[in-house]
């Protein structure tokens, strides 16, 4: 990409990007734009462009003021997610920590896929040790998360966290649980999943 410095009071700053093919959502704002193609955007410096594409899925930990890998707790982690509007699949791997009681080669596998009907489903492979999860689907504007009936019988209840209503700058992306989505974003269908070792799997529309 290409940046320039705005002339405006504030500080910020203008930069060419180029968008590949795909829907991709903009961390900060939650707008989402289709590539491929250049556009051009403005932010200030604290806030790299970056996008999440739709489609795709992260896993992250929550412990709170720990960067280092061997000593996070990842009895609970949390799925973030990104449905996609077309027929898609997208896996991530989590491997265990190499202090776990039981460590081995074998991944975690999370699989995030969207169906012609529409539907959302979202399963993760056994684990060496019970883990819960917090499952958070980042809907687009207008969507709303109902999982089916054998689904609701593995899971918390669903809450619909709504976007922030400002777009004063407040908002930082992967905050975890709770935290509500960006200003342009859709709502956040946020639940849990009790620890168990065995697979599981959630579907819904």
């Amino acid at each position: 990409s290409t940046q320039s410095r705005s002339s405006a009071a504030s500080d910020v700053y203008k930069r060419q990007v180029w968008i590949p093919p795909g829907e991709w959502s903009d961390i900060w704002t939650g707008e989402i734009v289709t590539g491929p193609k250049t556009i051009s955007v403005t932010k200030p410096p604290e806030q790299i462009p970056a996008w999440f594409k739709r489609g795709s899925v992260l896993v992250t930990d929550g412990t709170k003021n720990n960067l280092r890998l061997e000593t996070q707790d990842w009895s609970e982690l949390t799925i973030e997610a990104f449905p996609s509007s077309f027929v898609d699949s997208a896996e991530r791997l989590v491997y265990e920590q190499e202090h776990a009681a039981h460590p081995t080669a074998d991944p975690t596998i999370v699989t995030l896929s969207t169906h012609e009907n529409g539907s959302v489903s979202l399963s993760m492979s056994a684990t060496t040790e019970p883990r819960s999860w917090v499952v958070r689907l980042n809907l687009k504007s207008s969507e709303y998360f109902v999982p089916d009936t054998d689904s609701l019988l593995k899971m918390s209840e669903v809450q619909h966290i709504t976007p922030m209503i400002t777009c004063d700058g407040s908002y930082f992306p992967l905050i975890g649980q709770g935290s509500a989505p960006p200003c342009h974003a859709g709502s956040v269908a946020e639940f849990k999943l009790s620890p168990v070792k065995e697979s599981r799997s959630i579907q819904g529309k």
